[in-house]
């Protein structure tokens, strides 16, 4: 069990030495490939760089081995729920405070509405006004 324990922990240091490896070996690519690109050929060649590995790369998900049958589930309705409620919090209190946000924020009101003036979007008026007891 604890030599176990010892491979786990191993393969837990190596995951995201790992990671860094594969993503640095990626940014470092990336930034090769679109140099010689643009040097050698004209800059839309960089999205259809893309383009191509995407077209790749669906072809490769063909060879893929089939997952077996499904059998169909529920949909979990609270968890569902919960899922949503900050995106439907965030933009009730946002658009509830446009009127008054855009015009002193600008389009950023959005922002503004989860910061400095929640207080006063509440009606308890800016944290300074309240009594203090």
């Amino acid at each position: 069990m604890v030599a176990a324990r010892v491979v786990q922990g191993a393969g837990g240091g190596l995951f995201p030495l790992c990671m860094g490896i594969v993503a640095g070996i990626g940014a470092g690519g990336g930034l090769l490939m679109g140099g010689l690109l643009i040097d050698h050929a004209s800059w839309q060649w960089v999205f259809w760089a893309g383009a191509l590995t995407a077209g790749f790369a669906a072809l490769g998900s063909l060879r893929l081995p089939d997952g077996g049958a499904r059998t169909p589930g529920r949909v979990d309705v609270p968890g569902a729920g919960l899922l949503l409620l900050p995106a439907s919090l965030t933009m009730l209190v946002a658009g509830g405070a446009s009127g008054r946000l855009t015009r002193r924020f600008g389009p950023k009101a959005p922002l503004a509405a989860g910061s400095r003036d929640s207080p006063s979007i509440t009606g308890r008026g800016p944290p300074s006004s309240r009594s203090r007891c």
